[in-house]
């Protein structure tokens, strides 16, 4: 949950810490990311500090850093980098310079959970679903779907992929090679507030759907509840392979305010690239030319404020890779869906890295 720090304190109170989620992909691989999370999980409950919302510069050394708000303790050496821009001196780095411009005319710099940072609340629970015969984990999955017609109710109806197709995918699971599934819910006792359906894959992970409940609003408003998901659903990813950054979803191009939510809260960025979502085996099929257009969306894992480096052959990979498993085609490389996107990256991309953009 959201809080504020005036901005008078900003200057005197944060420092700086390891993000956890780049430290599990960059640094000690044998090292149990669970570890990381929980170094990171009392830094707030055992000491009290706060994720700072405003970018590094970018010529700082290392990009992995996180700022958090400072406890009376003053662990932290003050991050004197900072310090010299926020009180107009050094270098002048347009990104940082822009966040802090907009928090001294507001007066104030918002801060988040760190403990939501890494997927820990006392209140919310995060819970697979694995087994459909267990009479408990049908019922939570049957609400799930309850809230996730509700919020695609509106969608294009090729889009959205019927029940029987999550039970599928949940049945098969167990005995997946190369690729893990994911139906994972939140709730709140037995009321659940938002479900993911995901897959980790060699190359990247994919968010295939992913939700959460606007009519439940006990602890704090949808982006937050989001934010949380999105956190359990990278721990999962990472879990799985340690050696991904990050993943991709969908979105409908008309659904302007969940894009603006993804990318203003879930730190999404789009990719700029003509995206044509090729029919799921268990719908009618159609050719290229009468596919729905999509905007895709990538996000590093952890947090980003400028835009993530995705090379051209990373990128092609990860849509193989989606394309094979999500969407059945047993050969990407003759697939007119993927040879459009080949031929965009080939003839229209300037320079190593796929085009990103994002909204504030």
């Amino acid at each position: 949950m959201g809080k504020d720090l005036p901005f008078e304190k900003l200057n005197e109170e944060f420092g700086k810490v390891w993000d956890p989620f780049k430290m599990a992909i960059s640094l000690d691989l044998d090292k149990p990311l669970e570890n990381w999370l929980e170094q990171f999980d009392r830094l707030e409950s055992e000491e009290g500090y706060r994720l700072v919302e405003i970018p590094l510069p970018p010529d700082d050394k290392n990009t992995h850093w996180l700022l958090v708000v400072q406890n009376p303790q003053e662990r932290f050496t003050p991050y004197n980098r900072l310090i010299d821009l926020i009180n107009g001196q050094g270098l002048c780095d347009p990104i940082t310079m822009d966040y802090i411009k907009q928090f001294r005319q507001e007066g104030k710099v918002p801060t988040s959970s760190l403990r939501w940072y890494v997927g820990r609340h006392d209140h919310v629970i995060g819970e697979e679903i694995t087994d459909l015969n267990n009479e408990e984990q049908e019922r939570r999955f049957n609400d799930a779907m309850k809230i996730y017609q509700k919020a695609f109710e509106k969608t294009n109806p090729a889009l959205v992929a019927p029940p029987e197709g999550f039970k599928k995918w949940i049945q098969r699971s167990a005995n997946l090679k190369f690729v893990a599934y994911h139906f994972a819910i939140l709730r709140e006792t037995n009321n659940i507030i938002g479900m993911a359906s995901f897959f980790t894959f060699y190359n990247t992970g994919f968010g295939g759907y992913l939700c959460a409940n606007p009519d439940w609003n006990l602890y704090c408003p949808l982006s937050s509840y989001l934010s949380l998901l999105i956190a359990k659903a990278e721990i999962r990813m990472l879990m799985d392979n340690r050696r991904i950054r990050g993943w991709f979803v969908e979105v409908e191009p008309e659904n302007d305010r969940w894009q603006k939510v993804l990318q203003r809260f879930g730190r999404f960025w789009k990719v700029e690239i003509e995206y044509r979502q090729p029919p799921l085996p268990y719908q009618e099929q159609y050719q290229y030319d009468d596919a729905p257009s999509l905007n895709l969306l990538y996000k590093e894992f952890g947090q980003s404020y400028i835009a993530p480096q995705i090379t051209k052959r990373e990128f092609l990979n990860a849509i193989s890779d989606i394309f094979y498993y999500v969407y059945g085609i047993k050969n990407p490389d003759n697939s007119k869906f993927f040879g459009e996107i080949v031929n965009q990256v080939n003839n229209r991309v300037k320079g190593d890295y796929i085009p990103l953009t994002r909204q504030r």
